[in-house]
This record gives C-alpha cells, structure tokens and sequence, in this order.
C-alpha cells in the first residue's frame, strides 16, 4: 500500500521506515519527536527516496493541531492502529505473527 496522504510521527526509528513504506509521492510526515543526528540524517534520506515531505510538529506551541486531529478523528477519517493483546506467555506467538506480516495494528502484551 503506497497511498497515504499525511502520517503523524511520534515513535521514529523503525517505525519511521514503515511509515515512509505506505506514504504515495508528495505525501507529508508529521514529525513530533526530534532525533538524534543519526535518525535526522535517515529521516532526510528517506523523504528523498520515497519522495515525501516533512513537517516538525510542537504540540504546545500550537494546540490548533490537536483541534484539527480531534475533528479528523471525530469524522471518522482519522483512526487509531488495531491493538491485539496477548498475555506474556504468548510472546513467541506475537513474535511468529510479526515476523510473518499477519498483524495489522499493535501488539501489546499483558504482564498480569
């Protein structure tokens, strides 16, 4: 999937490279945490390879973001990731899911 428009940032890191993987040319990455020299250096190679822009996001200096992301999700164009809870016991399973690209969303393992 190459079609989104506009990803919202806040983990960078790996989750960066899979971000820029879904975005179509001419998309925006909205860029909440500000990384290392390294993670600014790739963040800069990416855009280029896969032909996006970027956008450094403050959320205390401009809480009009969060209104307009609140109306996005209110309309229902804007939607969390699926979540799948797996009790800690099954961490070779949630492993085996990832590895194999049957996950959609999050993983999140109970510890209790």
């Amino acid at each position: 999937m190459r079609d989104i428009d506009v990803v919202l940032d806040s983990i960078g890191r790996e989750t960066d490279l899979a971000s820029h993987r879904t975005m179509r040319r001419g998309g925006t990455m909205l860029v909440v945490l500000r990384g290392d020299e390294l993670e600014m250096a790739n963040r800069a190679r990416l855009r280029a390879e896969y032909g996006v822009t970027a956008k450094g996001v403050i959320f205390s200096a401009h809480p009009e973001i969060l209104d307009r992301l609140r109306d996005l999700y209110e309309a229902g164009r804007l939607a969390p990731p699926r979540i799948t809870v797996l009790p800690l016991q099954d961490a070779a399973k949630a492993h085996a899911m990832s590895e194999t690209g049957h996950v959609a969303g999050k993983l999140v393992f109970k510890v209790r």
